[in-house]
């Protein structure tokens, strides 16, 4: 599979089937995320497999635990609402906690969050990666972090990213009651929406608006 059509064809899967993603898939997999990218070359990243049921377990108590916190504050998480399903994880064949280790945020301006970002593409690379292996995934990042570190022996300086779930697609890999395969839900923003050249708000071949380059000039010498 090419990238371009890896990228463009990859959807959030949420249901498998009950089947064993091969020991050599998994490591592929791991390896995507090992040669992501990162500030520094710092490498602020651990990725720790889930497989046994009773971590699963684990695991699915604090997503409970979490959707019923994001109940509190909007609608939508609630019984009846767009996404007032429960993920059931411990029937997922494989899953992948993704951590970022603080004490590697590159020591740039602004760099506090840089390991997260180095993490967050190591996700992007492990979900991909299985994708083109034909393999369905989705990443779940709104969990209590002390929760998943606490249940997968993680120290307080790991910051949790996210639990990439993995297995083999069943039907169309929607749960019950949220029918992913809605077009709408696929649906970008056009692409000049999201783009702009050199200024927000500027299209190709615009000007930069001379007032605002006045005010750069005058206020910050830029």
């Amino acid at each position: 599979m090419e990238t371009m059509e890896a990228i463009l064809t990859r959807r959030s899967i949420r249901r498998w089937q009950d089947k064993p993603v091969p020991e050599d898939l998994l490591n592929q997999i791991l390896e995507a995320g090992r040669w992501s990218p990162s500030a520094g070359n710092y490498q602020p990243w651990a990725f720790i497999v889930v497989q046994k049921p009773e971590t699963k377990h684990r695991i699915q108590v604090v997503a409970e635990e979490s959707k019923n916190l994001s109940r509190v504050w909007s609608p939508q998480y609630r019984d009846g609402g767009r996404r007032g399903y429960i993920q059931e994880l411990s029937t997922m064949p494989l899953g992948i906690a993704i951590f970022a280790d603080q004490r590697k945020a590159p020591p740039h301006t602004d760099g506090e969050h840089g390991h997260i970002v180095s993490a967050s593409m190591a996700a992007q690379n492990m979900w991909l990666a299985a994708h083109a292996l034909g393999l369905g995934a989705c990443l779940w990042s709104h969990m209590i972090a002390d929760k998943m570190r606490a249940i997968l022996g993680m120290p307080i300086h790991w910051d949790f990213v996210g639990l990439l779930g993995i297995g083999y697609t069943l039907d169309e890999g929607s749960p019950e009651g949220y029918d992913t395969t809605q077009e709408k839900l696929w649906q970008r923003k056009p692409l000049e929406d999201v783009t702009h050249y050199d200024w927000y708000g500027v299209a190709k071949d615009e000007d930069i608006p001379q007032d605002k380059l006045d005010i750069l000039k005058k206020y910050l010498d830029l």
